[in-house]
């Protein structure tokens, strides 16, 4: 894989297809010292931000600058309760 190939992107995906999207994924995962090395190298199934955090990793590796940030997004339920 090259930073400079306009491949980038899928070459990266291309690994990911051997990877497993699993919201049952053995959480061992998330205590170790880095979850992303440890997903792509050790239980390679997990979910969205096992793949995110991964992808990070891969194009820092290739010295494309990365970041993953995460969030989340719940709507207002009601005006005076907490969410």
């Amino acid at each position: 894989m090259s930073a400079n190939s306009p491949t980038v992107v899928k070459d990266v995906l291309r690994v990911f297809s051997q990877y497993t999207y699993n919201r049952q994924y053995n959480q061992d995962v998330d205590a170790a010292d880095d979850v992303a090395m440890s997903f792509l190298t050790e239980y390679k199934e997990g979910i969205c931000q096992h793949f995110a955090s991964s992808a990070v990793v891969m194009y820092r590796s290739l010295g494309i600058p990365a970041r993953y940030v995460g969030g989340l997004y719940v709507g207002q339920v009601n005006a005076d309760e907490w969410t």
